[in-house]
């Protein structure tokens, strides 16, 4: 295996100065409170065409639809 080391932060006050760290935070959630988040608009399908009967003509995953009985949870599920 190999050699580690890792050397802990000296505590004295010069190197830990709460104010600046405190400063840093506000600033860090003032800057995203400024900026904006573009929300994403949600999926539109196109209408697909159906079928008299109701039964869409076309998939949404591109391929030929099948009419049959659902035996199983694995077979297609239409959306």
């Amino acid at each position: 295996m190999g050699q580690y080391s890792y050397s802990h932060p000296s505590s004295s006050s010069e190197d830990l100065d709460i104010t600046s760290l405190l400063e840093a935070e506000a600033q860090l959630y003032a800057d995203e409170a400024q900026s904006s988040f573009d929300m994403a608009e949600p999926v539109q399908y196109q209408p697909q065409p159906e079928a008299d009967d109701g039964i869409p003509t076309t998939c949404y995953c591109g391929g030929e639809p099948v009419v049959a009985t659902a035996y199983t949870e694995k077979d297609h599920i239409w959306k």
